[in-house]
């Protein structure tokens, strides 16, 4: 019996430690925000699209009665973001650069007017609130530029016993 609870739970210990390293590994950015009116109030039901600038793809989503969007899942890459709603503006970001991890914050305030009219606005600066983690995209020939027997000795990635423990074969 009571092999069959270590085994149960090494299982699960071992899916703990998988599942936390996985999601260290999230590549993919996010973008957030609030849509308001000229004074400042929320907007709800403002229709909220996201296209990739290089693959032409859209997702779309409604604002809430707070007046908050989100696009939890987005790949690298650059974006244009455009928010409507019936009477107002509408309100267009374009270049909008999502890296590795980004968690980006993106309000908007629509302005007073006809649909038919739109505002666009031009590779702003965008803050990112969602984390304190960044990330970057590390290119193959910077890579190739720079292999380990090159590094000094102080910025050699270091493994771990536990690492090296793992990565030693094992036989019978």
């Amino acid at each position: 019996m009571q092999v069959n609870i270590r085994q149960i739970g090494s299982a699960v210990l071992l899916i703990v430690f998988c599942s936390v390293f996985a999601m260290a590994q999230e590549f993919r950015g996010s973008i957030t925000g609030r849509v308001t009116d000229p004074n400042g109030a929320v907007v709800p039901g403002a229709t909220v699209t996201i296209k990739n600038a290089a693959t032409n793809e859209e997702a779309t989503a409604t604002t809430n009665d707070e007046g908050s969007y989100g696009f939890p899942v987005l790949l690298p890459g650059t974006y244009k973001l455009l928010i409507s709603k019936e009477g107002f503006k509408v309100e267009a970001r374009e270049q909008v650069t999502i890296r590795v991890a980004d968690k980006l914050t993106i309000d908007v305030q629509l302005q007073t007017g006809s649909v038919a009219e739109t505002v666009t606005v031009v590779s702003t600066q965008v803050l990112e609130t969602g984390s304190v983690t960044t990330g970057t995209v590390i290119e193959r020939r910077q890579i190739a530029a720079s292999p380990e027997g090159k590094w000094p000795a102080s910025h050699r990635p270091r493994r771990s016993r536990l690492l090296r423990s793992l990565m030693r074969p094992t036989f019978g």
